[in-house]
Formats: structure tokens, sequence, C-alpha cells
């Protein structure tokens, strides 16, 4: 994985911060860019680089004063004064891939066409885990379009088992077969 400069070193200064709530951090962060982007008006204001650091930074500490730990806190702030909130998202992707790295945990994306019950994910997690041999971090995603089965990627492999692949395949095949027979006149 090619990392930017920047981000990179925002996100290894950020996992040292915050040793021992990885998890804990990752879920704020995600948070705060939830937030952030759930509002264009609040995305414009923080991504605005006509509007002051300084502006940013008491609106930062007066929104998130309650919610944030200090250290994220500071590190937004961090963030505001040096123009750079828009690094949140691959700074996340960043701080993201040197836990998981730290944490032997393979990143999996499970793509179904339908939502998966319960228990078919505990099923399905325990066969990732088996396959990996590494704890898994599966993120699900609904796309109706593969019309059934399932298709599982990883670390830039992909296991695709889903209907529209096989479709596919069968439309590819008959396509370029050519049928030959014998024509019979009554």
């Amino acid at each position: 994985m090619i990392f930017e400069q920047l981000p990179e070193s925002y996100a290894k200064a950020l996992l040292d911060l915050t040793k021992g709530k990885e998890e804990e951090t990752l879920e704020y962060i995600k948070d705060i860019q939830q937030i952030i982007k759930k509002d264009k008006q609040i995305e414009h204001f923080f991504l605005n680089p006509t509007i002051s650091k300084n502006l940013k930074i008491e609106i930062i500490k007066k929104t998130f004063k309650e919610y944030l730990p200090e250290i994220l806190l500071n590190f937004l702030c961090v963030l505001a004064k040096n123009d750079r909130i828009e690094l949140l998202p691959k700074i996340e992707e960043i701080y993201r891939y040197y836990y998981d790295q730290e944490n032997n945990i393979v990143p999996v994306k499970v793509i179904t066409a339908i939502e998966v019950d319960q228990n078919t994910k505990e099923e399905l997690e325990k066969v990732l885990e088996k396959y990996f041999n590494k704890k898994v971090d599966v993120k699900y995603i609904i796309k109706p379009q593969i019309i059934g089965g399932i298709v599982i990627q990883s670390q830039g492999y992909e296991i695709d088992n889903s209907v529209l692949t096989k479709l596919r395949y069968i439309y590819k095949n008959l396509k370029n077969t050519k049928i030959s027979g014998v024509v019979y006149e009554d």
C-alpha cells in the first residue's frame, strides 16, 4: 500500500499518542468524519481555506470538548491549525492499516445481494479467520446487482462466487461456441 507522506506522518503520530486505545480512537475518527460530512455547511466550514484557522480551532473545541478525549481534541486542533482537516479520511485509512498490521488483523469485504443474518456472518467470519490464519475485520456490503451468491475481497484478491459473474461466464461461453449439427429434412 502506497501512502502519501503527510497523512502517514499524522497517522503514525496519532497511533503513538493513542497506544492501547486504537479501537476507541478509530470509532471517534469515524464519528468525527460523519459529523463533518453529514452537513454540507459544516464540511464547507472546515474545508474552506478562507475561514480563519483560529475560528476553526475555537469551533472544534466548543463542539467536541465534551465528546472527545483530550488527545484527539488536540489532534483535531493541530489539523485545523495546519489546514489539514481534509486529510482526516486518509489519516484514518493509514491509522487503521498500521493498527491492523500490529494486531494481525486482515480487512475483508464481503459483498452479497441481500442482508446476511447474524448466524451466517458468524460462521463466515470463523471460516475466513481459519482461511487467513488471522483475525478478520469484515465489512459487509449489499449490492443487489450481483443477484445472489457472495464476493469476498481482501488484500488485493477476490473470490467471486456471485450469480452475476456466473451468468457472464455462461454468456461469454455461449457467445463463443459455434453450434454445428446435422440439418434433417422432412
